[in-house]
């Protein structure tokens, strides 16, 4: 569940505002830590998704239905995809934020976190 958008301009930050762990407020927290000012947001050399990603490696991108940054990777995987870049997206619909974390308690953290080693394992097996 990739964050790339620091302007946090998506609808699904707004749509999940508040109540489904991560909170809007919360990512205005991080955000805080990480820039100057909330205008460096639209600072070019931060506007990952405005990049050239033509050489990026294959990507797993996971995203949960019920999370602020869904929309962010949904939008991630699509500028992979333009710019030829093999992408695996695989969203739970019915997860929140963080869900991975609860591996172990949940089947879909368990199948997540299946996932990413199965990924990590591929990219250093090739």
């Amino acid at each position: 569940y990739p964050s790339v958008d620091l302007g946090m301009s998506f609808a699904s930050v707004n749509e999940f505002a508040d109540g489904y762990f991560l909170t809007k407020a919360g990512m205005s927290w991080f955000r805080g830590h990480y820039l100057e000012s909330p205008q460096q947001a639209a600072d070019a050399g931060l506007a990952f998704l405005s990049h050239d990603l033509t050489d990026l490696p294959t990507a797993l991108v996971i995203t949960a239905g019920f999370d602020p940054l869904r929309d962010e990777g949904q939008a991630y995987v699509d500028r992979l995809e333009e710019f030829g870049v093999e992408v695996e997206h695989v969203c739970y619909p019915d997860q929140i934020h963080a869900f991975i974390s609860f591996a172990g308690g949940i089947k879909a953290g368990d199948d997540a976190l299946q996932r990413i080693g199965g990924a990590i394992k591929q990219a250093l097996s090739s």
